[in-house]
């Protein structure tokens, strides 16, 4: 009780110092965003969705079935994959401990995934210690890199970010210090278990843990992110037929884009060369 006493007080005095001093609330706002669901989940979900509709659309207007994916496809489903094995990690780790987010700071009313609301462990920490591995040694990754011309990161600079968006979190108020510690010595700990070169599985066996987690992480995020938005957005027309076309467009996609192949450490069907 002392320890968390002791977290309490300097999560409390971390929250005033960056609510007194704009910069470092900025700066604590900017590194939080890198670390969001919104940037490694929506944009990646999002690009995903609409290649596998565009190819669906082709495949019909042609009259054949839709292509297999394509190299972009490949890469960021691989990072959707690997961050919902995260969310999997961090949805564990919270309906476990079940410890309240901080009380002297303002918290979101809506969540999109089940004990978001509860505070350890962090979940931005997690992904970001995921992150780092993913991005240094997942060979998708690497496309990535090559295809933005951006050199691959050392070590010492993605540990160096993922500890400063730990921090964030506790300036922001949104987590306790060991919230986050937690947090990411767990995501560091995922991700060198997944991620080369000192994956301790193989191609295939990741894949499936990345489209199982995936898949979880999708069927949760519907009811409770996008079908009350649709809901709002036509009310009329009520939850039922978005209901039935979000899972029936999700399970086609899933069928169509099933890991069938292990060549190195390219787990999606395609060539991605």
């Amino acid at each position: 009780m002392a320890l968390l006493a002791m977290d309490e007080r300097v999560g409390r005095r971390l929250y005033s110092a960056a609510q007194s001093n704009d910069v470092l609330r900025t700066l604590a706002t900017l590194l939080s965003l890198s670390g969001d669901e919104l940037l490694w989940f929506g944009l990646t979900g999002a690009f995903i969705s609409a290649s596998f509709l565009a190819a669906l659309a082709r495949g019909l207007l042609a009259g054949s079935a839709a292509r297999a994916a394509g190299c972009a496809e490949q890469c960021l489903s691989d990072c959707f994959g690997t961050m919902c094995v995260a969310s999997v990690l961090e949805i564990c780790g919270k309906c476990l401990f079940r410890r309240a987010r901080p009380a002297y700071a303002p918290q979101a009313a809506e969540h999109s995934l089940p004990a978001e609301h509860f505070s350890l462990p962090s979940g931005h920490s997690l992904r970001a210690g995921v992150i780092v591995f993913w991005l240094r040694h997942n060979p998708h990754a690497e496309l990535v890199r090559d295809a933005l011309g951006l050199p691959r990161p050392s070590l010492a600079s993605m540990a160096l970010w993922a500890c400063a968006v730990a921090i964030a979190r506790v300036l922001k108020g949104k987590h306790f210090p060991i919230d986050c510690i937690a947090g990411l010595g767990v995501g560091l700990a995922a991700g060198s278990l997944m991620e080369q070169p000192i994956a301790a599985t193989g191609a295939m066996t990741r894949g499936w843990l990345k489209v199982v987690c995936g898949t979880f992480v999708t069927a949760c995020w519907g009811p409770m992110m996008l079908l009350p938005l649709c809901r709002k957005i036509w009310p009329t027309l009520g939850v039922g037929p978005f209901s039935v076309a979000y899972y029936c467009f999700y399970g086609y996609m899933l069928v169509s884009r099933m890991p069938r192949q292990a060549e190195e450490a390219d787990w999606w069907p395609g060539s991605c060369g």
